[in-house]
C-alpha cells in the first residue's frame, strides 16, 4: 500500500469496511495488460500514532503473520498459473509444502517475526525480486 496514493488507500479502507473484507487479504493489481499481480502487505498491524494505545500484541503480530502468509500465497499462485487474471485452481507443489514444512519448524507455533521474515523472503523469490523491497514510508 506503501506504493499506491493517499486517497486511493482512503477509498480502499472504506470499501473494505462497507464490504466487511477481513482487514488481512490477498491483494492483487491487474493492469491493461491483462496479468494479475500481487499487491504485498507493507502495513506494520503493531504500528500504532504516538498517544494512541497500543494493539494487541498477540493481535497484531498475527495479523502480520497471516499477512506475509496471504503474500506468499498469492505469489506461488501468481507464479504457478502464469499470472493469469482468470485463474481459479488451486494447487499446493511438493516444493510449497516442503518450505512450510520447514518454516513452522524453524520459526515454531509464535515465532511470529521469524514467521514474517522468512515467508517475505520466500515472497520476493516467488515474485522475482530476491533483494527486499524498499518503501518510501
Amino acid at each position: 500500500m506503501g506504493q499506491l496514493p493517499g486517497p486511493f488507500e482512503d477509498d480502499l479502507e472504506q470499501w473494505m469496511t462497507d464490504t466487511r473484507i477481513a482487514e488481512v487479504t490477498p491483494r492483487y493489481f491487474i493492469p491493461e495488460n491483462g496479468k494479475k499481480y500481487v499487491l504485498e502487505h507493507d502495513e506494520d498491524y503493531c504500528w500504532h500514532p504516538p498517544g494512541t494505545p497500543e494493539p494487541d500484541p498477540d493481535d497484531c503480530q498475527q495479523m502480520n503473520a497471516d499477512a506475509a502468509d496471504d503474500d506468499m500465497n498469492a505469489a506461488y499462485f501468481m507464479q504457478e498459473t502464469g499470472n493469469a487474471a482468470n485463474a481459479t485452481a488451486w494447487m499446493l507443489g511438493p516444493d510449497q509444502v516442503a518450505w512450510l514444512e520447514v518454516r513452522d519448524r524453524t520459526c515454531g507455533p509464535r515465532g511470529y517475526a521469524c514467521r514474517v521474515r522468512i515467508t517475505r523472503q520466500r515472497t520476493r523469490v516467488l515474485l522475482g525480486h530476491p533483494e527486499p523491497h524498499r518503501s518510501s514510508k
